[in-house]
Parts: structure tokens; sequence; C-alpha cells
């Protein structure tokens, strides 16, 4: 019976995202709190996770009323300037005012209260009935925060974006200016802490065709490489998101920098580290508490899955180990 409650619970964490409205959710809820042993467990991931969420809103709405006002004080000035000029001139009604900001903010807050509060309604017992509202708040919360970020992609980057991709992460931003040649699978990727430092990093999978080397000019496929490309995004609350990506070739064969297949299943797994200096021709010695305990294992399906490890310093690509 027991089991059986923890598999609804885990269940759930895994379909909240029908009623959250999030498109995207449904792909990072795949490892959502999947080493959970027991309810208790699930209840302090979801609390965790919520708390980050929560914390990393509340930098980027912060941030954004301190631009609203600077914005403010600019037009203020303006304002002024053009009506001391004139005769019987009252400045311009100012647009964007922190106000604005604030009241959409409350009136977010409402939505987000009521949507959670029906979504809690929808389970039976008051375990799943908190972790569903916890889960959804979390979601919604996500959401949010990446919705206000973009408002300060804008200024940092002096970027434009139409209203119809408004809400698109600002992570997913960032990726596609990095590479513009890689077309990313947005619709399929995981969020995890995969370099143990208590906050989760954005990991998508794309793909990536260049011409051959010394091919002809001609169009056929012989003369283009397919290659898969692994993103690890850091996105932290304030400043441009960095990605480290990985570029690997499609062959027949896997090797250390090849795959068998473009399309890559991700999934985060323990790892136990060795230690840098007992590797041959190691030239730098890692303590073993600095490297993360857990990796990335990246699968594509055909041949031997390997792993992304954060070894203190940078993301290193390893075999499985043999069991």
């Amino acid at each position: 019976m027991r089991n059986i409650f923890l598999f609804s619970t885990i269940f759930l964490l895994g379909s909240l995202s029908f009623g959250a409205g999030a498109a995207a959710q449904s792909a990072q809820s795949r490892t959502y709190c999947e080493r959970a042993e027991n309810t208790a467990d699930v209840m302090a991931c979801v609390k965790k996770r919520h708390e980050e969420a929560q914390k990393r809103l509340n930098v980027i709405y912060d941030r954004v009323l301190e631009n609203e006002s600077k914005v403010v004080e600019i037009i203020d000035n303006e304002a002024l300037a053009d009506s001391e000029s004139a005769v019987h001139e009252e400045p311009a009604p100012i647009q964007g005012q922190p106000d604005m900001v604030r009241g959409a903010q409350q009136n977010w807050i409402a939505y987000r209260d009521q949507e959670c509060d029906w979504e809690r309604k929808l389970e039976d017992t008051e375990s799943l009935k908190r972790i569903r509202q916890l889960s959804c708040l979390t979601a919604l919360t996500e959401q949010r925060s990446d919705v206000l970020s973009l408002s300060l992609d804008l200024e940092e980057e002096g970027a434009s974006r139409s209203t119809e991709h408004s809400t698109t992460p600002r992570w997913m931003n960032a990726l596609a200016a990095d590479d513009q040649s890689v077309f990313w699978k947005y619709n399929d990727y995981l969020r995890a802490d995969i370099n143990c430092d208590g906050v989760d990093e954005e990991i998508m999978n794309g793909v990536k065709i260049e011409p051959r080397a010394g091919a002809d000019e001609d169009e056929s496929s012989e003369n283009f490489a397919l290659n898969s490309v692994v993103a690890i995004t850091q996105n932290s609350a304030t400043g441009r998101p960095k990605a480290t990506m990985f570029y690997f070739s499609v062959a027949v064969e896997a090797s250390e920098e090849a795959v068998c297949d473009s399309g890559l299943r991700f999934s985060v797994v323990d790892y136990e580290p060795v230690p840098v200096a007992a590797v041959e021709g190691a030239a730098l010695a890692v303590e073993a508490e600095v490297a993360c305990k857990s990796a990335l294992q990246i699968n594509d399906g055909k041949c031997a899955s390997k792993l992304i490890h954060w070894d203190g310093a940078a993301y290193n690509v390893l075999p499985v180990p043999a069991p």
C-alpha cells in the first residue's frame, strides 16, 4: 500500500503540468524528484524546488522594479524640461510606471493562488493535496520568472522580440543566439542540478548539419555531416545565461566524440568520481569532495551511453562505468 501511494505521488509530479498549463513542463518533469524513496522525500524535494523558484523570482522582480523606476525618473526629467519650455502644457502621461508592475504582479499572485488551490482540490489525500499545490506553485513561479526576465534581456542585449515569442524562456533565447546553426528541440529538455551547486541547469539536445571538409558543393547528403549537440545552461537569476556545449558527430559506431543517433535521451545518475590523481596522464588533482556525486547520462538508444560529469572545475565526457 505504501509503495502504491508513493507511485501515485511521483506520477502526480509527472502530470502536474497539464493543470498548470506549462507546455514544456512535462519534459522536465520526467526526472522531477524521481530519486525520492518515500512521501517525506517527495515533500522535501518539492518544497526545496519551490523555495529556489521563489528566491529567483524575488531577485528578478526587484530588478524589474528598479529598472522601471529608472525609466520613470528619466521620463520625469524630460517631461519637466519640456513643460518648462512650453506654455500651459502638462507633461505627457508616464508609461511603464513601477505601480503598473506591482499591479500586474498582484494580479498574477491572485491567479497563481486560485489556480493552485483548484489543483489542490483535485486530490483525495492531504499529503497529495499539499504536494500538488506546491508543485503547481513551483511551475507557475518558474514561468513568471522567465516572463519577467525577458524585460531584463531586452535592456541588457538591446534586442527586440515579437509578442508571439514573449514567453520563451530567456535561457532558450540565449542558447539560440550562441549557435544559430543548431536546430534545438525546444519542447524536450531536462532541468536538473548536475554540478551540485544547488541550482538547476537547463539541458537540451539539438542537431547541427554542416558540410564535410573537402566535400563537393552539391547538396547530396553524403557531403554533409550530422552532429548531435548537448547544451548545459546555467540559468542564473541575473545576468545572461551561459551554456556549455558538446558536439558529437553521428557515426555507425560510438566513440568519445561520436554517438550513433542524433536524438538523445537524458537522465541523472549517481556517480562516484575517480580521483584525478589516480588517472594515468592526469596533470591536476581535484579533491574528491569538490567533484559532483551525480552525472548526466546521455543515451542514443543504439550504442553505449555516455556520462557528462562536473569535476569541480569543468564538465567532462566519460564512458559509463562497468557494473
